[in-house]
């Protein structure tokens, strides 16, 4: 385990020859990305998701889209579509087609909330909940390679830098 992390470590932090160089831009380019933290985190979670696209996605028929709404309802329990997008930060027509696709699968079921009939509420069926256990294990795995680099210290930090910025985007309106 300690080598992957080697490897995470070892891909966020050194340069990538694959990759054009700093020198292929123009100096009036408004969106760089060397060096830019944002294109860093999404780097980071591409890389890590390459696995699912190659693997589970293919074995389960199942989008990255359809796999956050199951870790979503896996770990909160029946969900209105609305919760699970405010809870991934996925966009509501996406949460949309993937609670489609997996209801159409027989992966979730919908159902009116028994509290308040005007909501519909999202669950896991068996299947849904097999389908999670089956890669849910080895998306642990990959979470804990990744951090194991960090130190407890270094981890904290980025958790609460990663939530600083979490309540800014939440507040950002579609020009900012």
């Amino acid at each position: 385990m300690a080598a992957v992390a080697e490897t995470y470590l070892y891909l966020l932090s050194a340069p990538n020859t694959d990759l054009p160089t700093k020198s292929s831009h123009t100096d009036d380019n408004p969106l760089r990305i060397d060096d830019s933290p944002f294109f860093q985190l999404m780097r980071v979670v591409n890389l890590t998701a390459k696995p699912f696209f190659t693997t589970f996605g293919k074995d389960h028929d199942l989008s990255i889209n359809e796999w956050r709404v199951l870790i979503a309802l896996a770990n909160r329990g029946a969900l209105a579509a609305h919760e699970i997008s405010a809870l991934t930060g996925m966009d509501k027509m996406n949460v949309s087609r993937a609670v489609r696709r997996l209801a159409a699968k027989d992966r979730l079921e919908r159902a009116a909330d028994t509290q308040d009939r005007r909501r519909t509420l999202c669950s896991l069926t068996e299947e849904g909940r097999r389908v999670y256990m089956a890669i849910a294990p080895n998306a642990k795995r990959r979470v804990t390679a990744l951090f194991a680099g960090l130190s407890a210290a270094e981890s904290d930090t980025l958790s609460r830098l990663l939530a600083k910025l979490e309540r800014t985007a939440e507040g950002l309106s579609p020009n900012d």
